[in-house]
């Protein structure tokens, strides 16, 4: 996100009328309502090397004195989902502090199932209305088949999962025009690279899609050991031919799982990196319109990097892409 767009999102949360904070006896903005996107899997979803996932979110009031209203908006599912109806939609709530003077921050727990109610899915993404001041971040957790745990161990409401998982801020606005994964790795089976796009909107939204290699250049192999000199990386390996072209319907969700495996691998200027070499990567998101690029479609993607010997992760949202670069140096070719 550029300055700018943080620029304009500050300015739209923080705007008048003005309330008098209760703890402070000082003038503080009200915050408007917010969107943000969740990434869900429920109920123990499979996965390569027998690895078992779910999803957990942590939704903390930051306000003693205000209340914290969560409506789901939407829900992105692979074959396509749906806006909620206001009247209906699956809320969460915390009420204000009744006095006001002390902080009393309040935490709203959920899990995948929670969020994906009334779908009949496992997987998919949602988008939350957020109305109050507050802090949410999910994890999609490697929980190797155990279940929540309950509260200190007491049997008290259900808690948490155990497992790894990387903590991550709820993205809020939506990509459009070109957009970068700029941490990949190829390197099945050490690494494995899993890339999902979401379309939160209501018209179908093509993409296409590609990856670059960064290689080592040196003059000699004795440029690039690190014992003796710095080596620069330049794009290389994943040369034209690469592009994969889907479509998401209405708020559809699509994971390409291994992303590397979907791409081909022809190599027209030689040391093509393969999906079985390891080498840093870069992701390249192309939404299009009647073969044009399309600077309108609204979109999220995110990928998931996974140690395949320990079913470790990290979490990556694609960023907004160069567009005056890559889309004039990249071969589009067919």
């Amino acid at each position: 996100m550029s300055t700018m767009q943080n620029l304009k999102r500050i300015s739209k949360r923080f705007v008048v009328p003005f309330t008098l904070g209760l703890a402070t006896g000082v003038l503080v903005p009200t915050v408007q309502a917010r969107q943000v996107t969740i990434p869900v899997v429920a109920d123990g979803v499979a996965g390569r090397n027998g690895s078992v996932w779910d999803t957990e979110v942590r939704i903390l009031r930051l306000r003693s004195d205000e209340s914290l209203q969560i409506r789901r908006v939407w829900v992105a599912l692979p074959t396509g989902g749906f806006a909620d109806d206001p009247s209906t939609a699956p809320r969460w709530s915390r009420p204000a502090n009744a006095s006001g003077l002390y902080y009393s921050p309040g935490l709203i727990l959920l899990v995948g199932s929670d969020l994906l109610a009334g779908s009949d899915s496992k997987i998919g993404a949602v988008g939350l209305e957020v109305d109050g001041e507050a802090a949410i971040y999910f994890r999609t957790v490697e929980t190797a088949g155990r279940p929540r745990q309950p509260q200190a161990g007491q049997p008290y409401e259900l808690c948490c999962f155990s497992g790894t998982g990387a903590l991550v801020n709820a993205p809020g606005d939506a990509l459009s025009g070109v957009g970068l994964l700029p941490w990949l790795s190829p390197g099945d089976p050490l690494v494995r690279a899993n890339v999902t796009f979401v379309n939160p909107g209501a018209s179908t939204i093509d993409f296409e899609i590609g990856a670059y290699g960064f290689w080592c250049y040196g003059i000699t192999s004795f440029d690039c050991d690190r014992e003796h000199t710095t080596p620069y990386w330049e794009l290389g390996g994943y040369e034209g031919h690469t592009y994969e072209a889907i479509s998401l319907p209405p708020f559809g969700w699509l994971q390409l799982s291994d992303f590397y495996s979907h791409l081909s691998n022809t190599c027209p200027v030689g040391g093509c990196s393969t999906s079985s070499a390891v080498s840093p990567g870069l992701g390249v998101i192309f939404p299009v319109k009647d073969g044009e690029l399309d600077l309108n479609g609204q979109y999220y993607a995110y990928a998931s990097i996974i140690d395949t010997a320990t079913n470790s992760g990290m979490f990556e949202m694609a960023v907004p892409g160069g567009l005056g670069i890559l889309s004039s140096s990249i071969k589009r070719e067919k």
